[in-house]
């Protein structure tokens, strides 16, 4: 009877820690996001400026081909730029659009400023504390209660193993993988090796 509590303990455990990294995912994702929308109305606003910059050009390549005709085909080089110059700039209006409506679905209608985003996330913290941060994640606690949990239910009952041979922790015993891949050691004769035995 504790048993099966402690396995639903574990799983209730497993659970909890299970909604804790489906959170950070989302803010993740959301993070994730901003930036994206953010690098997107950067790039509108380059494209926007080319254009711009682009359209000058073509105006004073047309006043020099009214006067000398033999320059013709840079105005239509400067022309054909400022079209692909265009294009671009509805590439990114779009992706920076799509992107935005990306970002409603996942955190509504509250407005993210991408600045402030990147800014926060410009500061990289020391390699101690994050690789302390990796190994206390929600993520592997929640593997290893689950692992917990499997390893208990199976306490008492009869596995079907594949024998690979003596065991690294005892000579006198064999080592064998269950199906979902647990060791399991147990007493046996050498020759079971590479065999499957109900244990």
């Amino acid at each position: 009877q504790q048993s099966l509590l402690d396995w639903r303990l574990q799983l209730a455990q497993a659970s909890r820690l299970a909604w804790l990294s489906q959170r950070e995912q989302l803010a993740l994702s959301a993070v994730m996001l901003a930036l994206d929308a953010e690098r997107h109305r950067v790039q509108e606003e380059v494209y926007g400026q080319y254009v711009r910059r682009m359209a000058c050009l073509v105006d004073a390549l047309a006043d020099v081909v009214a006067v000398d005709r033999g320059r013709a085909s840079e105005l239509l080089q400067a022309r054909k730029g400022v079209q692909q110059a265009e294009l671009s700039l509805a590439a990114a209006r779009s992706a920076h659009r799509q992107t935005e409506i990306r970002l409603r679905r996942v955190i509504g209608d509250a407005p993210v400023d991408g600045q402030l985003v990147g800014q926060a996330l410009q500061t990289l913290p020391d390699l101690p504390p994050l690789l302390a941060a990796a190994e206390a994640a929600p993520e592997l606690a929640q593997l290893e209660h689950q692992a917990q949990a499997v390893s208990r239910a199976m306490v008492g009952t009869v596995q079907r193993v594949l024998v690979e041979g003596p065991s690294k922790r005892r000579a006198f015993e064999l080592a064998g993988r269950t199906d979902n891949n647990r060791i399991v050691n147990f007493a046996g004769p050498l020759r079971l090796t590479d065999q499957f035995v109900d244990v």
